[in-house]
């Protein structure tokens, strides 16, 4: 069963409507159901969750969903590069969702990032391709 961004901020934001409460039901009932989470699932939520209307820091938010994606209740598509995006976000404040996966993703492969994007500077020299 495939997990959708509005469950896991409800998981997340305890909030006044039930809808936490009767979830937290429905997976102890459902406990042999697999729960899968998208990577792309994860991302939303972190937008979500660091959103003027949710107003988590990005430190709580980033704190959240990795405690939330290391349950054992959920399987998660790409976990192990959702953690490592997770905690250079953490580490890195400046950085949004996309701009960590670039970086990571240039940096195992040993490439730059082509970007207007100054925040790359900040992450070490030869980072960015400027054209």
């Amino acid at each position: 069963m495939y997990v959708d961004t509005n469950i896991l901020i409800h998981i997340l934001v305890d909030d006044s409507t039930g809808k936490t409460e009767l979830l937290k039901n429905y997976f102890i009932e459902n406990e042999d159901e697999i729960f899968d989470i998208r990577f792309t699932v994860v991302m939303e939520s972190f937008w979500v969750l660091t959103s003027k209307r949710m107003g988590l820091s990005i430190k709580k938010a980033v704190d959240e969903l990795i405690n939330l994606l290391s349950s054992d209740l959920f399987e998660v598509e790409k976990l192990d590069e959702c953690l490592d995006i997770l905690n250079l976000i953490k580490k890195k404040t400046f950085l949004d969702w996309v701009d960590a996966e670039i970086y990571l993703k240039s940096k195992s492969e040993k490439t730059k990032v082509l970007s207007f994007d100054e925040d790359f500077d900040k992450l070490g020299k030869k980072v960015r391709f400027v054209v």
